[in-house]
């Protein structure tokens, strides 16, 4: 994806590097487009944080029991946040 969406800011770059570099790649096209994809651009407002995490554990448990790294709900807090 890295190769596709930044070739000259990944040439030379090994697999990991180029993984590393795809969300810088991603935020710039976005800006570039102006597309604005936070979870408050579509509504969510501070104090959904707790049922936005809630519906994520009771909807998508399997998703997050599947990851190769532990999650906590911490982590998914955390994750909505920064979304945010």
């Amino acid at each position: 994806m890295a190769e596709i969406l930044g070739p000259d800011a990944v040439s030379g770059m090994d697999e990991a590097g180029k993984a590393t570099a795809l969300p810088g790649i991603m935020h710039r096209l976005y800006d570039d487009l102006h597309i604005d994809v936070s979870f408050s651009k579509y509504g969510l407002r501070e104090e959904d944080i707790e049922s936005m995490v809630d519906l994520c554990y009771t909807g998508f448990k399997q998703d997050i029991d599947g990851h190769p790294r532990p999650v906590t709900r911490e982590d998914v807090v955390m994750l909505v946040k920064r979304c945010m």
